[in-house]
């Protein structure tokens, strides 16, 4: 057989297709990018302003000193909150690879349409020596929260508390919620609040020391199955369900099998049997 040869140019063809492939995926991985609100400064100051995707350079590729970016679903990157609190409304749909939380009180937002989806494999929710963040956008909307990833809420400071509060108010609309797995650590709680149902189609819910906190306020809410039968993995940690409807029904909820690994796990029922409204 004849050896093969190949010449100058076309393994120089090769290597060149070789290489922008190998650019290519390089460049499609996720980083980490900081919110900038409605600034172009090099710092990322935080603050109000609109969360899309491929449209607005409000973030920056470093908290300090970054260069304006804009967002893109195609990657996914990981969102850092920082600087100012503010309200971050999306106006578009936006898929990320996780979220950190650098400040207390700060609320992502939306019009009842769009959808924060979280890409496959795990996604960390990081709540920085921090308080509270919120998913609200008033009485009568509120943002969806999507996507095949599991979800992981951690706090830096686990004896620091810190509650991710989740609100989504859309009457007869229950198409929300991660279907991946969600893990919840020390020092974090979830609340779901309103018509909210994130939980309602996870894999299965873990618990790490953290809490579950479902609340109630009025007798449509109280049909709500929010956790709906989902398989519980206690390693410590609080589930709390509070009525406060005062329509003088103590409703309950529905949850799966709970294996109680290890650590005090406490379930709780809160009510105000106050009062007969609805």
């Amino acid at each position: 057989m004849k050896p093969r040869i190949i010449s100058p140019s076309r393994l120089s063809f090769s290597l060149a297709a070789a290489l922008a492939a190998l650019f290519a995926v390089s460049t499609a991985q996720a980083v980490t990018l900081y919110w900038d609100g409605t600034t172009s400064t090099a710092n990322a100051d935080g603050g109000n302003g609109n969360w899309n995707d491929n449209s607005t350079t409000n973030w920056d590729t470093l908290a300090f000193g970054g260069a304006d970016s804009v967002w893109l679903n195609s990657n996914p990157d990981i969102a850092v909150f920082g600087g100012a609190a503010g309200t971050v409304s999306l106006t578009s749909a936006i898929t990320a690879g996780g979220i950190t939380f650098n400040t207390t009180g700060y609320t992502l937002a939306g019009d009842g349409a769009q959808t924060l989806s979280f890409a496959t494999g795990d996604n960390v929710i990081l709540f920085n020596n921090i308080a509270a963040a919120s998913t609200s956008s008033g009485a009568s909307a509120g943002l969806k929260l999507g996507g095949a990833g599991n979800v992981i809420l951690s706090a830096s400071t686990p004896a620091t508390a810190g509650a991710l509060t989740l609100q989504y108010n859309v009457a007869g609309d229950h198409s929300i919620g991660w279907s991946g797995s969600t893990t919840i650590n020390a020092g974090m709680t979830l609340a779901l609040n309103g018509r909210d149902l994130s939980l309602s189609s996870t894999s299965g819910i873990t618990l790490n020391g953290g809490g579950i906190t479902l609340t109630n306020t009025n007798s449509t809410q109280g049909a709500f199955d929010r956790v709906s039968s989902n398989a519980i993995t206690a390693n410590g940690g609080t589930v709390t369900y509070t009525n406060t409807s005062g329509s003088g029904l103590i409703y309950g909820e529905t949850i799966g099998a709970v294996d109680l690994n290890r650590g005090q796990t406490n379930f709780a029922l809160t009510t105000n049997m106050a009062g007969g409204g609805g």
